[in-house]
């Protein structure tokens, strides 16, 4: 089993193209999203003000009853243990994996890519593996 997790505060432009990028291959996509930054700083403006929403980007582009794509709302007050945070309420949601990948919104895998990227891990013996991230 394997999940691609997103965690996401702003930055939805991508987030189709994103998910797009690794739906085939993946068993799961868990969607962790909040609408205010950790610090909660004065005068800051709603994200859904800015943009859309995470939910919006999703209902608009996937089938709503895909019971591939799981959409939580969450909020913390800091990044620290985020991560933790987030795979323990996928877990919760859908069971334990036996491979999660961390999305951001705007990374995007070209066609082929993640597929060769899941194989690589799964011919490693290491438990972790990163992949650079290419800025345009």
């Amino acid at each position: 089993m394997i999940y691609v997790i997103y965690r996401i505060l702003y930055g939805t432009d991508f987030l189709e193209r994103s998910m797009r990028s690794v739906y085939d291959e993946t068993d799961k996509i868990f969607v962790g999203y909040s609408t205010e930054p950790w610090s909660k700083p004065k005068n800051f403006p709603k994200i859904t003000d800015i943009e859309k929403s995470p939910v919006e980007v999703i209902w608009e582009n996937f089938d709503k009853t895909d019971e591939k794509i799981k959409i939580f709302s969450h909020h913390v007050d800091t990044p620290k243990g985020q991560f933790n945070y987030l795979y323990d309420c996928a877990v919760d949601f859908l069971g334990k994996p036996d491979m999660v990948i961390f999305m951001e919104p705007d990374m995007v895998w070209a066609p082929g890519v993640f597929k060769n990227f899941i194989e690589e891990v799964q011919r490693r013996s290491s438990e972790y593996l990163f992949a650079p991230q290419i800025e345009l």
